[in-house]
C-alpha cells in the first residue's frame, strides 16, 4: 500500500478492519495489535461479527507515542 493510498484511506474512513489498522500502525504484527487492544491502548468495535478500529483510536495511539518520544528526548 503506497503513501497516497494510506492517506486517502485515513481521510475517508472512520472505521478500519483489523488488517488495515495494523498497516496504518506501521505494519505491526497481529500479536502486537491484539496485545495493544487487550491493554486498552487501541479500541476494537464490533459490528455484527466483524471487528474494526476507529480512526480516532489510531490517531490517539499515535499521538501518545509521539508524546512519549518527546518526553524521552
Amino acid at each position: 500500500m503506497n503513501t497516497e493510498t494510506v492517506q486517502y484511506i485515513k481521510e475517508i474512513r472512520k472505521l478500519h478492519p483489523i488488517q488495515e489498522a495494523m498497516i496504518l500502525l506501521g505494519g505491526i504484527s497481529r500479536t502486537t495489535f491484539y496485545s495493544l487492544a487487550k491493554t486498552g491502548r487501541i479500541q476494537i468495535v464490533k459490528i455484527g461479527s466483524r471487528s474494526f478500529v476507529t480512526q480516532s483510536s489510531i490517531e490517539v495511539f499515535i499521538e501518545q507515542l509521539a508524546n512519549v518520544s518527546d518526553e524521552q528526548s
